[in-house]
C-alpha cells in the first residue's frame, strides 16, 4: 500500500473531433476543490467540439482513490467529478471489469445543447506494489440503445495508474 499522494487526469471527454491530448491550448474555466477543469480553445475556433479535462491532486492512499474513483454513486463522485450526471451499472464481469452507463451533468457544460449520455467498459489491475491501473474504453450494450433525447457521447480511451 503506498501513501504518496495520487496524481493523474480523472475525466477527459472527447466530443465531435476534437484531438488535442494536452493542455496547451486549455484555459481553466472553472476549478472546485482543488480540481481544475479545462476546456480546448483551439477546437472552439474552428467548430469542431471543446476537450474537457479536469485534473486533481488526492492525497489519500491508492486504496482509498480507487474505491472513489470506481464508485458510481452520485452524491459521493460529485465531489471531485462534478462533469457526470447520473451513473449506472449495467453489468459486471470477473470482479475486475463492469460495463457503466451514464449522462453529463449540462449545468458545467453549456455549450451543449442536446442532453449527453455514454457508454464505456472499464477494466482495473492491482499490482503486487499495491498500486492501481484502471482502463476506460468505450463500449455499446444491447440493455443501453441510444436514448431518446439524448445525443451519445463516444468516450475516448484513457488509463489511469
Amino acid at each position: 500500500m503506498t501513501s504518496s499522494p495520487f496524481t493523474g487526469t480523472f475525466s477527459t471527454l472527447r466530443c465531435s473531433g476534437s484531438t488535442t491530448n494536452n493542455l496547451t491550448s486549455c484555459l481553466i474555466c472553472r476549478e472546485r476543490s482543488g480540481i481544475r477543469i479545462f476546456e480546448d480553445v483551439s477546437s472552439q475556433k474552428n467548430g469542431k467540439g471543446v476537450l474537457v479535462k479536469s485534473v486533481g491532486v488526492i492525497d489519500a492512499t491508492a486504496d482509498c482513490v480507487f474505491e472513489v474513483f470506481l464508485n458510481i454513486e452520485r452524491q459521493k463522485r460529485y465531489e471531485w467529478d462534478m462533469l457526470m450526471g447520473d451513473l449506472e451499472l449495467i453489468e459486471s464481469y470477473d470482479g475486475n471489469y463492469d460495463v457503466v452507463y451514464g449522462t453529463y451533468d449540462p449545468k458545467y457544460l453549456t455549450r451543449w445543447h442536446s442532453k449527453r449520455d455514454f457508454i464505456f467498459s472499464r477494466q482495473w489491475f492491482r499490482a503486487q506494489d499495491g498500486t492501481y491501473t484502471i482502463l476506460h474504453f468505450p463500449a455499446i450494450h444491447k440493455k443501453k440503445p441510444p436514448r431518446s433525447g439524448y445525443r451519445r457521447t463516444k468516450i475516448n480511451r484513457k488509463m489511469y495508474y
